[in-house]
C-alpha cells in the first residue's frame, strides 16, 4: 500500500498519539482494567488509519478526474468513502455500547485523535 507524503505524516502522527493515549491509559488506572481502554483506543485507531487510507486514495482518485477521465467514478467512490467512514465509526461505538470488555473512554479519545493528528502531521518533516 502505497501512501502519499501527507498520509505517511499523518499516519505517524495517528499511531503516535495512539501510543500517547494508551500509555497514560496505563499510568492512570495502573492495573488490568487499562485493557478495556487500550482495546478502545487501538480499534479508533483503526479507524482512523482506515480514514487516512480511504481519504488518500479518494484524492489519488479525485486528482486522476481532474485530467477529465472518470468524473463520475471519483464523485461516488467520494460518497462512498465518507458513507463508509460513518459506518465504521457507528459500528465502532455500536460494538464499545454493547461490549463491556471495551471502554467508551479509550474509543473517545481514539476518534478524538484525528484533528490532533492532522495539526502534528503539519509539525513532521
Amino acid at each position: 500500500m502505497k501512501l502519499s507524503d501527507t498520509a505517511g505524516k499523518l499516519l505517524k502522527a495517528t499511531i503516535f498519539l495512539t501510543l500517547i493515549i494508551i500509555a497514560s491509559g496505563f499510568a492512570y488506572y495502573r492495573s488490568a482494567s487499562a485493557f478495556p481502554f487500550a482495546a478502545a483506543a487501538i480499534s479508533a485507531a483503526g479507524i482512523n488509519t482506515i480514514r487516512i487510507w480511504s481519504l488518500d486514495r479518494g484524492v489519488s482518485t479525485f486528482t486522476g478526474a481532474a485530467g477529465g477521465e472518470g468524473k463520475n467514478k471519483s464523485s461516488s467512490y467520494f460518497i462512498f468513502v465518507f458513507l463508509l467512514r460513518f459506518i465504521l465509526t457507528g459500528a465502532a461505538i455500536a460494538a464499545v455500547a454493547l461490549n463491556p470488555f471495551l471502554n467508551i473512554w479509550g474509543l473517545l479519545w481514539g476518534v478524538a485523535i484525528w484533528p490532533v493528528a492532522v495539526f502534528a502531521s503539519r509539525l513532521i518533516k
